[in-house]
């Protein structure tokens, strides 16, 4: 018994309960409660495990533990991810398995697919959409294989996945397979037990090359290719799939510079890992190399390809085109980079700065003499200055929005200057301006340039030269209005040259690489170039001119014939029988012909048609002169 601490009165204390004051009423213990077991329960539920035996169930609770709807959706899905993750996998595309699962969620959440293996094709068809977003090939045949299904039909789900979704894929290109391909070639040649896919020649050869060096020329010659087909309007299109194994071959070629010896056999190992024909692979062969053959005729300084008049050329097509490939690409890879620059539909600037940083010349350029300098200043300040990116001036794009729209855009900047009406005079120098009717104010030159400037000439894109500046300025463009030395300051027509150290440097340069003699040799052969004699159209034999003795000029005729003993059997010969039988005078010790008796006896030997064909035999006769028709002597 103790008391109770509210009212000082003896309290009852209880094993079985709290200890409480009979008198007030009051817990002497806070920690214990109480339970009235009379009071009406309230919110009071009775939780019942559900049965397994179906006579027993309820109709709330018909379903076993586990077997639910939802349960079973969560159980299919982790399983079909779980699907998509090890195909990605074996794929070799592990970064793409969170694109496909949730593309294959989507496509389950439509309603259009049930779980199973309808289910597995979708997921299937969701990794390869993954593949041609990421710029891969789709490899449905491969994927076919892995999730044990048709083709056929892996193809229409596909289709069904795509039109549920609402996706459009762009069409695959060549260089997508092109590293499936390397890939494949590559495990061949560095597994031994898979040489027997290909001839042992034909792995020495590829052994000898760089791999990696021709799938990049690969891809370079497919979007070549692609470009070609876009721009220029040819009507080489082809597969995917054979023309990356084509292309492939090609580069494989140009990296050797030489025709591979079992061209076939390789095609037919790079159409089974693309699941096509051999055929197909070598159509795409011979239709790019005889494109690319038509391309080689444009280079001068590359063999074309020739047919001679018996129907074969000298040098086989495949050989040209494997050794002209890599100058083939960067030709025309130069050719689209420079269409590209001059191209008005694509452009990374609109202004370049040519002056520096906007406002160091406060954005215009004095058009006066006193100030020419300080122009020269500005420009070799900015040129002599390492740039490692290019700065933006917007002076002229300034002043080309001020003229639109002189409300909305900046006010261009401003400079004071006078120009003298007098051209021919040097007199122009920045002076406060003052009113008079003579001098022209002009607050916005550069405005002034594009107004007046030629449309030829006017460009917004472009800062304008020291000389349009000076032109527009002053009127003119000739002597009397810009003189030569307000072109360039003191000092900047020297710095422009080389010095005499940079001079003996390059003619020592030149001296070692033989430049310097070629030089010479040209500009001497030159002088001592003699001067063109006149020839005539049909002459081949060169007239004798030989001076000197009659032995010089029988050497100088003849070195096969005695001329003693054939001048001494002619002797007796009349000068028409001589020259009947084609016997110069000179053999005979007559007189040199004339200039006028020598063209026309050359004209004669060079054949004539209408010489011989009115040419006659004259024979003195007592009757007279007989003309007969020319005949030649028997043998």
């Amino acid at each position: 018994m103790s008391s109770c601490p509210q009212c000082s009165s003896d309290s009852l204390t209880s094993l079985d309960g709290a200890s409480v004051c009979t008198n007030c009423g009051s817990v002497l213990d806070l920690d214990q409660s109480f339970i009235d077991i009379e009071a009406p329960s309230q919110n009071v539920q009775v939780q019942q495990e559900p049965s397994i035996l179906k006579s027993l169930r309820g109709t709330s609770n018909w379903s076993l533990p586990g077997q639910s709807k939802e349960a079973s959706q969560r159980r299919n899905t982790y399983l079909i991810n779980e699907l998509i993750k090890s195909l990605a996998h074996a794929l070799h595309v592990p970064g793409l398995t969170l694109r496909a699962t949730t593309l294959c969620g989507q496509a389950m959440a439509t309603g259009q697919f049930r779980w199973g293996t309808r289910a597995k094709m979708v997921a299937g068809a969701c990794l390869s959409i993954a593949l041609r977003e990421s710029q891969r090939p789709d490899s449905l045949p491969d994927i076919a294989v892995l999730v044990d299904q048709s083709l056929p039909n892996l193809k229409r789900v596909l289709a069904s996945v795509l039109s549920a979704l609402g996706i459009s894929l762009i069409p695959s290109e060549p260089h997508q397979h092109l590293s499936t391909l390397q890939s494949h070639l590559l495990s061949i040649l560095e597994n031994p037990s898979c040489h027997a896919e290909l001839p042992y020649s034909l792995v020495g050869q590829l052994k000898a090359l760089s791999i990696r060096s021709a799938a990049e020329t690969a891809r370079a010659l497919s979007n070549l290719l692609g470009r070609a087909y876009l721009s220029e309007g040819t009507t080489l299109r082809l597969s995917p799939a054979p023309a990356a194994c084509a292309v492939l071959i090609l580069s494989i070629e140009a990296e050797a510079r030489a025709t591979l010896s079992n061209v076939s056999e390789l095609a037919a190992c790079f159409a089974g890992r693309c699941h096509i024909g051999k055929g197909i692979v070598m159509r795409c062969y011979k239709s790019i190399q005889d494109e690319l053959a038509k391309w080689i005729e444009e280079l001068n300084w590359l063999d074309t390809y020739e047919r001679s008049s018996r129907g074969r050329a000298k040098v086989a097509k495949r050989l040209l085109v494997a050794r002209a490939l890599k100058d083939l690409i960067n030709w025309k890879d130069d050719i689209w980079k420079k269409r590209l620059k001059t191209s008005d539909c694509f452009s990374v600037g609109t202004e370049i700065d040519a002056l520096g940083e906007p406002g160091t010349v406060e954005g215009t350029i004095p058009f006066s003499t006193s100030q020419s300098e300080s122009i020269s200043s500005a420009l070799s300040e900015g040129d002599s200055r390492p740039r490692k990116r290019r700065r933006i001036n917007h002076v002229i794009g300034d002043a080309a929005r001020f003229l639109a729209d002189p409300l909305m855009g900046p006010i261009p900047s401003r400079d004071h200057f006078t120009p003298v009406n007098d051209p021919a005079s040097s007199s122009y120098s920045l002076q406060d301006p003052q009113p008079s009717s003579d001098i022209t104010y002009h607050l916005f030159p550069l405005t002034q340039y594009l107004l007046a400037a030629p449309v030829q000439v006017r460009s917004i894109t472009q800062l304008p030269t020291r000389l349009q500046l000076l032109t527009v300025a002053r009127g003119g463009s000739g002597p009397d209005s810009v003189r030569d030395d307000e072109l360039f300051v003191d000092g900047e027509w020297e710095a422009m040259q080389r010095s005499p150290s940079e001079v003996e440097e390059v003619l020592t340069k030149w001296r070692v690489d033989g430049i310097l003699d070629s030089i010479e040799k040209a500009a001497q052969s030159q002088v001592n170039k003699p001067g063109i004699e006149k020839s005539s159209k049909y002459r081949k034999r060169k007239p004798n001119k030989c001076e000197g003795d009659g032995e010089e000029r029988r050497k100088m005729l003849s070195k096969r014939i005695n001329l003693d003993a054939f001048k001494a059997f002619m002797n007796d010969e009349e000068p028409e029988s001589a020259e009947f039988l084609g016997v110069d005078d000179s053999v005979l010790g007559a007189e040199e012909y004339s200039e006028d008796e020598e063209d026309s006896e050359a004209e004669g030997i060079d054949g004539a048609s209408d010489v011989d064909a009115s040419r006659t035999l004259h024979c003195d006769t007592e009757n007279g002169d007989v003309i007969d028709e020319w005949r030649p002597l028997s043998p």
